[in-house]
């Protein structure tokens, strides 16, 4: 490994089980097996890329952490950066991270008072661009299910925490349907990318309300019904993000092939582009046979005689352009600022290409790490014994979180299994 790899962390190492251990930087063979693409992550759970078996699931205390100095630990980029292509998801990720609009990696170690922060930020964010006063009475609501769902982890009393737990459900499921409806709104309208951005935000907090639910669900005991839960949401919420995501890349992506954008922004383009076609992750190495597929169905804008401007004498290619006002190659060019205004400013910039581009892929990371919730419930007790929520939840001590930004659960038998 070179010099810059992260080792395992030698002063904290708690034994939970024989297999498990809880470190807090990225072991060695984390960092090679996601390098090398045998090993994957998915949310806040790293997974054997063949058989998606779990073998070390995250634990992230950065947001608090990083709310005051907005600066990630190491061993935390580490892992948001690994990918087989050369899109630097992790430089994306961070400041999303710290802002509230990414969830947690894990079900676990989440104070509440760290989600009201998430949700304070998201709600300015959002009432920028809803000024509908019922948008902000919904979200008043919202925070009112948060604050049901933190007496279900604080009160003592069994019966009083099932009468919570119910309160917060129901409060949770009616703010999550809210956001659907809010979100179909938009994304159904003639959008402009203002609506868009809303739209993003009532995804997010879509999100943000089923997993609070599946952590009620689990805090109450109900295993079962926090796994069915949210089994019956990743495909609404997988729709709904491919949905967004495919409207803030634009019916003509094929732009982001433009010689104007970087190559680490085409290769992240290319990364959403095969997230789209195929149930991969988005820091899943590029598939040569898919990149192929993906090409030639983008081509097509390529070179499209139709479209293209009869030059005129004076060679003149913005002017030429000007007169094929709606056609592709001036839609195009326009958005690389190649036609003025009156006022002579450019219409449209590639760096506005590059910010959907963000968007879409804090969309799609936000879902995977709802996938990674899934596996987690999925596999926690089988990987500690049966243990209860509560059990599970302390593997990993909040203190720890605080200091060193992130907890890592290593399967250490399941790991050098697959090494074998």
């Amino acid at each position: 490994m070179g010099a810059g790899c992260l080792q395992p962390a030698p002063l904290i190492l708690r034994y939970v089980m024989s297999s498990l251990e809880v470190v807090f930087e990225v072991p060695e063979q984390i960092v090679a097996g996601l390098a090398t693409g045998s090993l994957q992550r998915i949310g806040g759970v790293i997974v054997e890329s063949d058989s998606k078996q779990v073998v070390t699931w995250l634990r992230d205390g950065v947001a608090r952490r990083g709310v005051d100095d907005n600066v990630l630990p190491k061993s935390f980029n580490s892992i948001l950066a690994a990918t087989g292509t050369q899109a630097n998801f992790g430089n994306i990720l961070s400041a999303f991270t710290v802002g509230g609009q990414i969830l947690n990696l894990a079900v676990t170690a989440v104070s509440f008072q760290l989600m009201m922060q998430k949700l304070d930020r998201i709600s300015k964010d959002l009432t920028l661009t809803i000024s509908r006063e019922f948008a902000r009475d919904r979200l008043r609501e919202f925070r009112v299910a948060l604050e049901a769902a933190r007496d279900v982890f604080e009160v003592m009393n069994a019966d009083n925490r099932k009468s919570a737990m119910r309160s917060a459900i129901d409060g949770l499921n009616r703010s999550r349907d809210y956001f659907f409806e809010e979100f179909q709104s938009l994304i159904q309208e003639p959008s402009d990318n203002q609506s868009l951005l809303a739209a993003k935000y009532l995804l997010i907090l879509g999100m943000h309300a089923a997993a609070c639910r599946s952590r009620c669900f689990l805090a109450g005991e109900e295993v079962d019904l926090a796994k069915s839960r949210l089994a019956e949401d990743l495909p609404v919420f997988l729709e709904h993000t491919q949905q967004l995501v495919k409207a803030l890349l634009g019916k003509r992506s094929a732009i982001y092939l433009h010689k104007d954008i970087g190559a680490a922004d085409m290769a992240c383009f290319l990364s959403v582009q095969q997230w789209l076609h195929s149930n991969s992750s988005l820091s899943s190495p590029l598939d040569a046979s898919l990149l192929f597929q993906i090409v030639d169905e983008l081509r097509v804008d390529f070179w499209n005689s139709d479209l293209l401007p009869l030059i005129e004498e004076d060679n003149s290619f913005p002017a030429a352009i000007a007169r094929t006002s709606g056609q592709l190659v001036g839609e195009l060019a326009g958005r690389f600022g190649l036609l003025e205004s009156a006022g002579n400013k450019a219409v449209g910039r590639s760096e506005q290409l590059i910010d959907n581009l963000t968007h879409a892929v804090v969309l799609i990371e936000n879902y995977e790490r709802l996938l990674g919730f899934e596996m987690e419930v999925r596999e926690f007790r089988l990987a500690s014994g049966k243990q209860s929520f509560q059990e599970w939840s302390r593997l990993v001590n909040e203190e720890d979180l605080k200091e060193y930004g992130i907890g890592i659960i290593v399967d250490r038998d399941r790991l050098d299994r697959l090494a074998a």
